[in-house]
């Protein structure tokens, strides 16, 4: 069997569903799912139930699993603190926009994961923006 990234997505609203959704069609992610509403993991299994998924209620119990990054969908109030509780396991993070709810807590991320030699990507979608849309036509 191939080397998979085991990829944790915690939070199963709306965009962790289609992230877990997304990342169960590739053959080289082995996915993990972490959310405290029951009803949320089952509706995420139920989106690609033919696969092997790890599933986990509780965060720490989660990163104990050992993924090798993690997808924060949570709040984002929230990205710092588990960005953060991610980067002390020794995991990669993925949040979505914004970073943080204050420049200061966003700046502690950054230089956690700078200290610590772990990547932190920021996911900022903008193939809608008119900027960039000119560009792809004259391009």
């Amino acid at each position: 069997m191939e080397n998979r990234t085991r990829v944790l997505v915690v939070g199963l609203g709306s965009i962790g569903q289609r992230h877990a959704r997304l990342l169960s069609e590739r053959s080289d992610v082995e996915l993990m799912i972490c959310d405290a509403v029951d009803e949320y993991r089952a509706q995420a299994k139920s989106t690609f139930a033919a696969i092997p998924v790890a599933e986990h209620s509780d965060y720490v119990a989660a990163l104990g699993d050992k993924p090798d990054i993690v997808f924060l969908c949570v709040p984002n109030h929230l990205h710092v603190p588990m960005g953060l509780q991610a980067i002390e396991n020794g995991v990669d993070v993925f949040v979505g926009k914004p970073i943080s709810d204050s420049l200061e807590a966003a700046q502690r991320l950054v230089d956690a994961a700078t200290s610590a030699g772990r990547f932190l990507q920021v996911g900022y979608m903008l193939r809608l923006a008119d900027g960039l849309r000119k560009l792809k036509k004259i391009v």
